[in-house]
């Protein structure tokens, strides 16, 4: 879970250093925007993309932390969390345009958090987990 971390906040300053391309399909999808209008609909990507790149990276750590500890309802909630990356990256991946850095780096986060499922699964987690919360 600390490697899916890290690997949002790589996908994190991706975001932030590919804004120009942002920029670039904003002009190129509506040209009937101004350039005012653009810095805005920009100004609010990065602030978004902020926004969930920092809540990511720092729910990764908070089901790392609480998983170690063998928290049963941290292993439920990692679960549901990890479904939720899974089925928005094969979404995303159905409905984009083209792939991106951004996008190789989601589907390894969504492969990394299947991995974390099958592994909070096994028969030596339950029984840790058993063991701590029992």
């Amino acid at each position: 879970m600390y490697a899916g971390a890290a690997l949002g906040a790589v996908i994190f300053v991706l975001t932030l250093v590919t804004q120009g391309s942002i920029r670039e399909e904003l002009e190129r999808s509506s040209p009937e925007l101004t350039p005012d209008q653009i810095d805005t609909a920009v100004s609010i990507s990065i602030g978004i993309a902020v926004l969930f790149g920092l809540v990511g990276v720092l729910l990764w750590v908070w089901m790392a932390e609480s998983n170690r500890r063998g928290k049963s309802w941290a292993r439920i909630v990692a679960t549901v969390l990890g479904g939720l990356n899974i089925v928005t990256t094969l979404f995303s991946l159905f409905t984009a345009q083209n792939m991106s850095l951004t996008t190789v780096f989601s589907v390894l986060s969504a492969a990394l958090a299947a991995i974390i499922i099958y592994f909070l699964y096994r028969p030596d987690s339950t029984a840790y987990y058993q063991a701590v919360s029992g």
